[in-house]
């Protein structure tokens, strides 16, 4: 555009275009104006008539019954009859008609009511000369009061004429008014047309002389214009064939500290120069290797680079481009950088989010396994006393069990990032089916117990053992069942079935419930997703149980399919897993840690949760050993300098000292290199086992630990490499 038109015609173009536009617009608002008069001049022509047919009809009507009441010729009682229906259409029309904020509209009940009693009264009159005849009908007509009333109704309805009329004439003149200003606003919009052509015509001859001169330098230009275009909004220098800067943006006069006039025949190398951010070494100017291979450099961050007069160092993307003229031949070459500092601020940001993320998940476990781990010490303790019935030590193991499979549920926190990113591992052993399923029935027992279901169950007995993970398949079953017995009307049965078929081991749950949609047959494996979110139907979660289910049988290798007949009709879920043809050896029974069982040691028990150290302690004692107590870092330190214990069972997050620093402190005392330093504590994520042997343990247990384990580490209790034990 720029090519025709200088600033000022182009700011005269502009003017004219927006008067054009502005008076275009108010020509369409005086030519709705003028229609919408117009409109409201027949509005008020047709009440008028409305008015005077309203009142010419009462007057027939009057006329009627005097005319009756005089000859008491039937005719007139016809034109009577005849006159009224005209009336009530006429008041329709009125209130249609007339303005809402006009005072006619409050006008028209006043005259629906005078003319209810005027027919009132002529009502009477005639009713009155039929049945008195014309002398009483003469006496009540001389009393005047169907006069009077007709007076009233005259009285309203040229007082509605007069002010229609007003009404009129004020809408005939803006009529006129609003037909006079379109037709000004024709006159004016045809005279900025013919402005806009005279002017336009105008810049089109002093272009087209200089049309061949702008061609010839446009030409030279052309592909220059077009790479630095591409790159607009970030820093452009362009160099010669030998390297001199031939122009700077302002963003890359900003970027390099340089202005444009000083860094012109500069070598571009002195301009941008560009340091990696480790060594601060100078890197070779891509512009110049652009250049030097005639290649095209992408964008990619290689360092800082480095202002004029010492400024703000700043790290870039860069990418260069060899300049070519028409016949492809290389003229020089064009560098854009970009200031990446935002951006690599906000990955750090994101990265320290995610970083805050993992350590909440790690505090979240930790808190939730510290009461797990006196609850596991009572339970050794009540099991090592010895002295309870047969009865105690069957509710002690199945205590144990659900213990242990809360510590599993809680290492799944861990395990959300990994389990969104198909990351989540197994701990995968060869296991007989059936005791999955006592132990998922034991566990979903007292929710099918609540909603006073019938459990069946139809096992095998020749079933093949799995490759698999016990507590994940136990939590797979335990999540179909207890979905089940939610899902499910007061009283309904529930089916689990095992069996084998070919190289598979297929599960089934079925259940007489609520039912799933067919269109909701794959959804339901999907995240968050739940077939009735009604709070009648309600039954608690957060819908992502399914998801995690089908995800830990595809890990196993296996399927899930569910079924359905539709709503009302009960569910089922049929899984596949792989067989093993091999037998499993025998069970090991356990029969629990005895007192006495493991070498005698001098053992010190340092913890912040006074539960957690006194219960451990007294478990300890009872297997023989001698325990002291200390229950932050620093009364650690003193302890041991007074027992000189063979074993520190230290936990890490404590007040005061942590376990990190207390172990550290331990290693640096006279006899601290022969201690056997062991880690018991909440915090179980990898980092925390590194941190953990960094500082100088030499075992790491994770909360509530395992005491088979742990009477093995106390058995052999002398410096060894370092373990880490899931616990």
């Amino acid at each position: 555009m720029r090519r025709y038109f200088d600033t000022g015609l182009m700011a005269m173009l502009g003017l004219l275009v927006a008067l054009i536009v502005g008076n275009g617009v108010m020509t369409h608002h005086h030519i709705g104006a003028l229609y919408d008069a117009r409109a409201k001049v027949d509005d008020s022509r047709v009440v008028l008539a409305a008015l005077d047919d309203l009142l010419g009809a009462m007057q027939d009507a009057q006329g009627g019954v005097r005319g009756y009441l005089v000859t008491g010729e039937r005719p007139y009682l016809e034109q009577y009859a005849a006159a009224l229906p005209r009336v009530e259409p006429r008041l329709v029309d009125l209130r249609r008609l007339v303005d809402e904020t006009s005072e006619q509209r409050e006008l028209i009940a006043p005259l629906r009511a005078s003319i209810t009693s005027a027919v009132a009264r002529l009502d009477e009159l005639v009713a009155l000369r039929q049945e008195g005849g014309l002398e009483l009908a003469r006496a009540t007509m001389a009393e005047g009061g169907e006069r009077s009333a007709m007076d009233d109704v005259r009285r309203l309805v040229n007082r509605m004429r007069l002010q229609e009329t007003l009404q009129l004439n004020r809408r005939a003149l803006a009529a006129e008014q609003s037909r006079d200003l379109a037709l000004a606003s024709v006159a004016f919009a045809t005279m900025l047309a013919v402005m806009l052509v005279a002017v336009v015509l105008y810049q089109m001859l002093r272009g087209l002389q200089g049309r061949d001169a702008a061609a010839r330098q446009l030409e030279g230009q052309k592909e220059l214009f077009r790479t630095t275009l591409a790159s607009l909004g970030e820093a452009v220098v362009t160099c010669d064939m030998a390297g001199h800067v031939t122009y700077l943006n302002h963003a890359a006069e900003a970027l390099t500290g340089w202005t444009a006039g000083r860094a012109m025949g500069q070598p571009i190398a002195d301009i941008v120069r560009v340091v990696d951010a480790a060594g601060h070494q100078p890197l070779e100017n891509a512009a110049d290797a652009a250049l030097r291979d005639g290649v095209e450099l992408p964008s990619r961050h290689r360092g800082l680079i480095v202002p004029r007069g010492g400024g703000l160092e700043r790290p870039i993307e860069e990418s260069a481009a060899p300049i070519l003229d028409a016949q492809g031949r290389p003229t020089g070459a064009v560098l854009v950088l970009r200031d990446i500092t935002e951006r690599l601020r906000t990955e750090t940001a994101m990265r320290e989010a995610d970083r805050r993320k993992d350590e909440f998940l790690a505090v979240l476990a930790h808190e939730l396994r510290n009461p797990l781990a006196p609850l596991r010490n009572a339970l050794h303790i009540l099991r090592l006393a010895s002295h309870g019935p047969q009865a105690v030590q069957q509710v002690c193991g199945v205590m144990e069990r659900q213990v242990l499979q809360m510590v599993r549920l809680i290492d799944d926190l861990l395990d959300v990032s990994r389990i969104t990113r198909n990351k989540l591992e197994l701990r995968r052993e060869p296991i007989e089916l059936r005791e999955v399923i006592d132990a998922a029935v034991e566990m979903s027992a007292p929710t099918v117990a609540r909603f006073h279901h019938r459990m069946v169950l139809e096992i095998d007995e020749d079933l093949p053992p799995i490759d698999g993970d016990r507590a994940r398949l136990v939590q797979v079953l335990d999540n179909l069942v207890t979905n089940a017995a939610k899902y499910s009307e007061m009283g309904g049965t529930i089916t689990v079935r095992a069996r084998a078929e070919g190289e598979e081991v297929q599960l089934l749950v079925r259940d007489t419930g609520l039912g799933i949609p067919p269109d909701m047959l794959e959804r339901i494996f999907e995240m968050f997703t739940q077939v009735d979110r009604t709070l009648e139907r309600s039954r608690g979660g957060l819908g992502i149980g399914l998801t995690l289910v089908r995800r830990i049988v595809e890990l196993h290798g296996g399927r899930i399919v569910a079924r359905s007949q539709g709503l009302g009709h009960g569910s089922e879920f049929e899984i596949a897993l792989p067989a093993l043809r091999e037998a499993l050896p025998p069970p090991v029974v356990a029969s629990g840690i005895e007192p006495g069982s493991t070498q005698m040691r001098r053992l010190v028990v340092c913890d912040d949760n006074e539960d957690a150290a006194e219960s451990l302690a007294r478990m300890l004692r009872m297997m023989g050993h001698e325990v002291a107590l200390a229950f932050d870092g620093e009364q650690c330190l003193q302890v041991c300098e007074r027992v000189r214990p063979q074993v520190v069972l230290l936990d890490i997050g404590m007040p005061r000292m942590n376990g990190y620093d207390a172990a550290r402190a331990l290693r640096l005392r006279p006899g601290g290199e022969a201690m056997v330093l062991i880690a018991l504590t909440g915090w179980g994520q990898e980092e925390d086992r590194r941190r953990a042997f960094e500082a100088g343990f030499d075992h790491h247990l994770t909360k509530p630990a395992d005491f088979t384990v742990l009477a093995r580490l106390l058995d052999d209790a002398r410096r060894a490499p370092k373990e880490t034990v899931h616990a």
